[in-house]
């Protein structure tokens, strides 16, 4: 575009050609002024577009709308008044423009901006197509098949913005629409489109197997244009490459966590804390800043590094850290914090350590199941039956500790005693008409019979526990029950009936989606085959 000529005195050699009350040249002047960025020629632009406007040259009226929201400080109300004119006349870059003032207002007034957006889009306005689109998928509720629609029409016109969200879309669907949503991805990342080439990268990472070359050229792509997630995506990449790039990932999670990344930070402390020699003091900083932002891997990792490569130990510190990290319910804090408590504190807090145990036990980590039934054991009076509860699901998770502490118990008649505690839970259960801790009490019941070797009162438990929580539509306790139940068989030596219990309980938990408890199932299974042929 050639430039414009120098304006000095417009009404010099323009004004005999704006006869009063015509839009046209008075628009056109106010453009040719609008083009220079100096304040005085701005306020001769807006005055010139006010005439054109107040002629009702719906043009000048969004040329003006636009200019009063861009001032310093922006005119909202006066620019809101013009475009309203413009849109209201079917111009669409007047519906647009005001569609993008509206979401700007505090507070946003978005009912209203959906409105004027849909008019743009349907008379074609691709950004109008793209802004309604992105506001329909991110609203509450979200509206996602309409917002699908139209940033697919600014899509497929090329709206780089656009393919850049209806990318990110489909991948977060349920389930995700990968090859499409890498389809849209790579030709925003082609445009350049620096969130687009991020999220290229996130999406290839995800694929079966990952494409960890491709996503390493899209970060650096980005990365190198200064996007900070990139930056710091980059890094953790290169740091676990095998073999690893420390130095490069240092440099590219150095820049990234002194942008902000919060991530970033918390990747950079633990590189630092496993370089050879160890940068002990700068990890603590990252890991630090990143803590104090609420990164919940990053308090657990830091109280890591305060209690496992600090000497002395800054016990108090990292227990401070592992409470936050484990309160927002990080597994490996809610462990390690009770493995502090009872371990490393003078005196114990076993009461403390017990509560968070039994978090991350019940949430399927198998040391803190093993930990918590030998806490159990251990308490006066030893709580057996719990414990036999947490030292069976460990054991069926595969750790030898929790079976060999199971068969210790068992030798010494220790089942005695849970056996007759669970008989009276599933008494009272039953008389308060509570059906699913009536289910839960015979399951562990039957497992405590099953170790006391009295196979067949543990197989009627079990039987029962199945017909209760089959009754009740608990399928995830009918599985758990159904595993037992063939555990039981399997060592009453009933083989074929084992081998059904296991396939059965397999069903439910591919049904489900439960993988953890399908896995503990196969295990199982494989045993009784094994079993059947010996």
């Amino acid at each position: 575009m050639a430039d414009s000529p120098e304006v000095t005195e417009p009404s010099t050699w323009w004004t005999g050609f704006a006869p009063a009350g015509s839009g046209g040249p008075e628009y056109s002047l106010g453009r040719l002024l609008a083009a220079k960025q100096d304040p005085a020629h701005q306020e001769d632009a807006r005055a010139w577009y006010t005439r054109a406007a107040q002629a009702g040259q719906v043009d000048a009226q969004v040329r003006l709308g636009i200019l009063l929201v861009e001032q310093d400080p922006p005119q909202l109300a006066e620019a809101r008044t013009w475009l309203t004119k413009a849109a209201q006349s079917g111009q669409i870059d007047g519906q647009y423009n005001l569609g993008v003032l509206l979401t700007g207002l505090d507070p946003p007034q978005l009912a209203e901006a959906c409105t004027w957006w849909t008019k743009a889009a349907q008379g074609g306005h691709i950004g109008a197509q793209y802004s309604l689109g992105r506001l329909l998928v991110e609203q509450e509720p979200p509206q996602l098949a309409e917002g699908r629609a139209w940033l697919t029409k600014a899509a497929q016109d090329g709206q780089t913005s656009a393919q850049a969200r209806l990318g990110l879309l489909l991948a977060q669907q349920d389930p995700p629409q990968l090859a499409e949503a890498r389809t849209w991805l790579t030709k925003a990342a082609q445009a350049g489109h620096l969130d687009a080439q991020y999220n290229l990268g996130l999406l290839l990472t995800l694929l079966d197997p990952p494409q960890l070359a491709e996503a390493r050229t899209w970060w650096t792509k980005a990365a190198q244009d200064g996007h900070t997630h990139a930056q710091g995506a980059l890094g953790m990449l290169l740091a676990e490459l095998d073999p690893p790039q420390p130095a490069e990932a240092r440099t590219w999670l150095t820049k990234a966590a002194r942008a902000g990344d919060h991530d970033a930070q918390g990747a950079l402390g633990v590189l630092l804390a496993e370089l050879d020699p160890p940068q002990l003091a700068e990890a603590r900083t990252w890991l630090t800043k990143a803590a104090q932002a609420g990164h919940a891997k990053a308090q657990w990792y830091l109280a890591e590094l305060l209690v496992t490569k600090l000497d002395p130990p800054q016990l108090a510190e990292a227990r401070t850290w592992l409470t936050k990290a484990a309160q927002t319910g990080n597994v490996s804090a809610q462990y390690d914090l009770g493995l502090l408590l009872a371990t490393m504190l003078d005196p114990p807090q076993l009461a403390e350590a017990r509560t968070w145990w039994t978090k991350a036990a019940q949430a399927g980590d198998m040391d803190a199941q093993y930990n918590l039934g030998l806490l159990l054991t251990r308490l006066n009076p030893p709580q057996l039956a719990e414990a036999l509860t947490w030292l069976t699901k460990a054991a069926q998770a595969g750790d030898w500790r929790a079976k060999d502490l199971l068969r210790q118990l068992g030798e010494v008649g220790r089942f005695d005693e849970a056996i007759t505690a669970l008989q009276d839970t599933v008494a009272t259960f039953r008389e308060t008409g509570d059906c699913h801790g009536e289910g839960v009490a015979l399951d562990n019941l039957g497992n405590a019979l099953r170790y006391a070797g009295r196979f067949d009162e543990a197989i009627t438990a079990h039987q029962d526990a199945v017909g209760i929580f089959r009754e009740t539509g608990d399928r995830h306790g009918e599985g758990v029950a159904l595993d037992n139940l063939g555990n039981a068989l399997r060592y009453a030596g009933r083989f074929d009936e084992a081998i059904t219990a296991h396939q059965d309980a397999v069903g439910i938990f591919r049904e489900t989606g439960d993988r953890q408890g399908e896995d503990i199932v196969l295990r199982n299974l494989e045993v009784d085959q094994n079993a059947e042929r010996a």
